[in-house]
């Protein structure tokens, strides 16, 4: 399997956990509001490398900047702060990443970014440590 196969089977099925977890729940509020949460594929479609990103220190930086050739990436968009499915998302990727035999940093990128952008960067780097302390696996610093 190629590593692009084996992280579009990841990201699949990181994508998957919020609603096999709401499923198995009971029939509260909570999973009410999430019956109309879907995901929309975008089988082939490209993210432009100029799309500008703020760093954990403020700074911009492009896309294609944090990319490396031959590394897999695994895009990340979430809220730093929402009621419900950031952190099963969140949850989801830092266990995909823990149980991977590859490195974080060595092997693949993650990149995570806020789609709020009322959400800074002051926000993103108490955010990226605390999602650092919860993994397991290596080399998260640099990944």
């Amino acid at each position: 399997m190629t590593r692009f196969a084996l992280l579009a089977c990841i990201l699949s099925a990181v994508l998957q956990l919020p609603s096999r977890s709401f499923a198995q729940s009971s029939n509260t509020g909570t999973s009410q509001a999430l019956q109309d949460v879907g995901i929309e594929e975008k089988l082939g479609d490209f993210i432009p490398l100029d799309a500008k990103f703020s760093t954990v220190e403020g700074d911009s930086i492009r896309l294609g900047d944090l990319l490396e050739e031959g590394k897999p990436v695994i895009l990340n968009p979430l809220y730093y702060e929402c009621p419900m499915l950031c952190g099963l998302v969140v949850d989801g990727v830092i266990d995909v990443v823990d149980e991977l035999a590859w490195k974080p940093g060595k092997d693949y990128l993650v990149i995570s970014f806020s789609i709020d952008p009322l959400e800074d960067h002051n926000m993103a780097k108490e955010y990226r440590s605390k999602y650092i302390n919860k993994l397991t696996n290596t080399n998260a610093e640099e990944g």
